[in-house]
């Protein structure tokens, strides 16, 4: 398919690939790259030629989080405000309504927003210089998008409470060691490397059964037990 003008969509052997594509601002998160990428998310995610989504940024940094310019008044957004950047649902959590794997490429800085971007998808490889930033304490601020909540369950209370408070760096092989990342990547590898494993689980896995085990996982995550257990061993 084509592009857009901030995003870049392609699909090829049943695997769509979308980049963030404003290297020359880091792929700074505006309004108009929101709309664009929840339709394009949304169109891979209906697609039957589609099985498994793969998400990455272009030049060398996933997504630096939001345009700074927006928040201070200097970008316009025709028909948008800088309000629509503190409505997580419209910004970063829709992802997860998207049936199909997503597999983050994460390629370089994942700051505040872009940090909730990735935490969104379903599975990360990163590159060696990748690095994962939440900056909300320093600045003031709350832990937005759902940031506390995805990095809790991911490295627990206490790693998630530290990454927050302080807001470090986590370099690619910290984010591996912690779980918040699957695999680390040499960074012109990357795409490369997570292309093929969704190539691999789109040849050999039912697209039908995908999107089923994705719903499964996150629906078990406020599940008993006993509950998980019955909708797994419903029969139609």
């Amino acid at each position: 398919m084509g592009s857009g003008r901030v995003i870049i969509y392609t699909v090829e052997e049943r695997v769509a690939t979308i980049v963030l594509n404003r290297p020359e601002r880091l792929n700074a998160w505006t309004p108009i790259m929101a709309r664009e990428l929840r339709e394009t998310l949304y169109d891979a995610g209906e697609r039957e030629d589609v099985s498994v989504i793969v998400l990455t940024g272009a030049g060398r940094s996933f997504c630096a989080g939001a345009d700074l310019r927006l928040l201070d008044g200097t970008l316009e957004a025709p028909g948008h405000t800088s309000s629509a950047l503190n409505d997580p649902l419209g910004e970063c959590s829709f992802i997860r309504s998207v049936a199909k794997p997503i597999i983050g490429a994460i390629n370089g800085s994942a700051a505040g927003l872009g940090l909730a971007l990735a935490l969104y998808c379903d599975i990360r490889f990163a590159a060696e210089n990748a690095v994962f930033i939440t900056s909300f304490g320093p600045r003031g601020q709350i832990a937005e998008h759902g940031i506390a909540r995805l990095l809790r369950r991911l490295m627990g209370s206490a790693c998630a409470s530290g990454a927050s408070f302080s807001s470090p760096c986590i370099s690619a092989a910290q984010a591996l060691q912690c779980g918040l990342v699957t695999r680390v990547c040499e960074p012109d590898k990357l795409l490369q490397e997570a292309k093929s494993f969704a190539l691999s689980l789109a040849q050999n896995a039912s697209p039908r059964s995908l999107e089923a085990i994705k719903r499964q996982i996150y629906v078990s995550a406020d599940q008993s037990l006993e509950e998980a257990l019955g909708i797994a061993d419903m029969r139609e």
